[in-house]
């Protein structure tokens, strides 16, 4: 069997920050270039259910401060959370959170 030789382009970071003229001819470069001309169509939209996952996730906000507590949950309640998965308590804490949040729209019309 042979191998096929791949090339490896290896790229370093410059750190000099740029001159005035160069961060002006930059800036123009950008404002001329044409977006529309990139293809996005093999990069999928994401949606409203992205951004809260991610926001809940801690990407995009402060993660909360988290307090141990002891909570009693029927059995089948925390059988079915730990049946998907590890991180069942954040999964938990993830619906409560998605009531409250709920609750606070419901509230505020």
């Amino acid at each position: 069997m042979s191998e096929k030789k791949t090339a490896t382009t290896r790229f370093t970071l410059d750190a000099t920050p740029l001159s005035a003229a160069q961060t002006k001819a930059l800036r123009q470069r950008v404002a001329k270039a044409d977006a529309h001309a990139i293809n996005y169509s093999d990069v999928p939209e994401l949606g409203d259910e992205w951004f809260l996952r991610a926001a809940r996730e801690g990407s995009l906000a402060a993660q909360p401060v988290k307090k141990p507590i002891s909570i009693k949950l029927d059995e089948d309640v925390l059988d079915y959370f730990k049946s998907e998965g590890s991180r069942y308590q954040t999964h938990i804490n993830a619906v409560l959170r998605a009531y409250m949040q709920a609750q606070h729209l419901v509230r505020s019309n």
